[in-house]
């Protein structure tokens, strides 16, 4: 008989832009349960009143039955508590699988000494049991991401999790790494451990969820349960007109060089597809389901391969790896995983400037002042007041956004992909951002947004183009 793990009944909190009213959402043991929802939808604060102590403007929660007011921290990473595995997993990379598995935080080791062999023996027991093929003695650093998070979620089952949530992890991931950790899920929550996955649009996980929770404006918009499921259904109640955004919207078309130009690109899941920008375009890409832009993020980086040419400036480029892009103007920004780009010891000027700059003679070392000066110059534009010795770590999140944006602009790139660039960001932030964005337009960069945000696409898009089932629609002309 299953048994109750989460209760959230009429929670709300105050959260700035982002409020959560009136929300609800249930789990039972060894249930596979989607949370879905946009940017903005509230599915983050869902998230962090889970895993932090977020106070609640009213309702309750409850996990597994407890009558005390729920405290994250009394169960946040404890045996037979909640377990979070996300997209950046924080792990000791100098540990072995083994013991990543069984060694546990403040251990008395006087009382508790755990031999290495004894631990690698019981992770190769568990292994087989799920039919892993890891090695217990492997390093972390050695593991693939998605080796990784098999370590993470086998680590949780060991520590009897009755809650795991997976926030938001299966970005850009290819379809084998989805099977291998859905095949996984299944298993464990047959042993009776719930899994909340946690992402912005239906994907795989959703298919085969024994529910989908839709989350919009703070609120439960829609339970869908496993006999029910349809994806456009979904994607019609977390965009309101989604049937009637069916078209390519041209407000205003440029005519200039073509810059950019992406002839039959295909891979095994995208069929093909052809793009073209010109120079000083702002092009809007809307995916609501997030299929598309994945699979396009994947090419760009090289980690898919694809068949089809790439043009840019009218010459055919291929691109294998991500060096490929710097060397043919090209840039990227994942506003899911700016912080990557940011050197947290450097200072504002150094971060903005490094990409431009060049070592070893005094001519180059002329050039390198007259960069930085030019990086000051465009700090104190765009990048509120700061000590000249700030470091990157010590940013806010859209200064952060904004020192990656600047620092393409002076490298001098042709073509600007930005995935989810709004991503976390207010209105008075999306305004500053778009600002900076008309200022790299000015000079002939053209920039392409990749976002499920239709109302911040239509506030700076010369044009948008609209994806549906992995497929451009056809373009009709305003």
């Amino acid at each position: 008989m299953r048994k109750n793990t989460l209760l959230m009944l009429d929670v709300a909190i105050d959260r700035g832009n982002y409020p959560i009213h009136d929300f609800f959402l249930h789990i039972m043991s060894g249930e596979l349960v989607g949370l879905i929802g946009t940017e903005g939808s509230g599915k983050h604060a869902i998230f962090e009143i889970l895993t932090e102590d977020t106070p609640l403007k009213r309702g309750k929660i409850k996990f597994c039955d407890t009558v005390d007011t729920f405290y994250a921290k009394d169960y946040f990473e404890k045996a037979g508590g909640i377990f979070v595995i996300s997209r950046m997993p924080e792990i000791v990379r100098e540990y072995t699988v083994a013991e990543t598995l069984f060694i546990l935080e403040d251990v008395n080791y006087l009382s508790r000494m755990v031999s290495k062999k004894t631990m690698e023996l019981e992770a190769e027991k568990i292994f087989n049991k799920f039919g892993i093929m890891i090695s217990p003695k492997a390093r972390m650093s050695d593991l693939s991401d998605i080796e990784i998070k098999v370590v993470q979620i086998i680590r949780a089952y060991i520590k009897h999790a009755r809650l795991l949530i997976l926030n938001d992890i299966m970005e850009n991931a290819i379809q084998k790494d989805v099977m291998v950790l859905l095949k996984l899920l299944k298993s464990i929550a047959k042993q009776g451990m719930s899994v909340l996955w946690i992402n912005s649009y239906p994907d795989a996980f959703n298919a085969v969820a024994d529910k989908t929770v839709v989350i919009k404006n703070g609120c439960t918009a829609c339970v869908m349960y496993s006999d029910q499921y349809d994806e456009q259904r979904l994607l019609n109640v977390m965009s309101d007109d989604t049937e009637s955004y069916t078209r390519k919207v041209f407000e205003h078309p440029l005519k200039g060089k073509k810059i950019l130009q992406i002839t039959n690109v295909c891979t095994k899941q995208l069929p093909p597809f052809q793009l073209e920008c010109m120079e000083g375009e702002i092009l809007g890409i809307y995916d609501l389901a997030n299929n598309f832009s994945s699979e396009l993020l994947n090419i760009l980086l090289g980690v898919q391969k694809y068949s089809g040419i790439i043009y840019m400036n009218g010459k055919a480029i291929k691109i294998k790896k991500k060096s490929d892009l710097v060397k043919n103007k090209i840039g990227i920004i994942n506003g899911k995983t700016y912080r990557n780009q940011i050197f947290g010891k450097m200072t504002i000027v150094e971060n903005i400037s490094i990409a431009a700059e060049k070592k070893s003679s005094i001519l180059k070392m002329f050039l390198n002042f007259r960069i930085k000066s030019y990086a000051e110059k465009t700090r104190k534009r765009f990048i509120k007041e700061y000590s000249r010795s700030i470091t990157g770590e010590e940013l806010d999140r859209d200064d952060a956004i904004k020192i990656i944006f600047l620092r393409y602009m002076i490298a001098g790139v042709k073509v600007l992909f930005c995935f989810q660039p709004f991503l976390g960001l207010d209105v008075n932030e999306q305004e500053q951002l778009m600002t900076m964005i008309r200022s790299m337009t000015n000079k002939k960069i053209a920039v392409i947004i990749i976002s499920a945000e239709k109302n911040s696409l239509n506030k700076i898009c010369n044009r948008i183009i609209v994806i549906r089932h992995r497929k451009i629609l056809e373009t009709d002309e305003d």
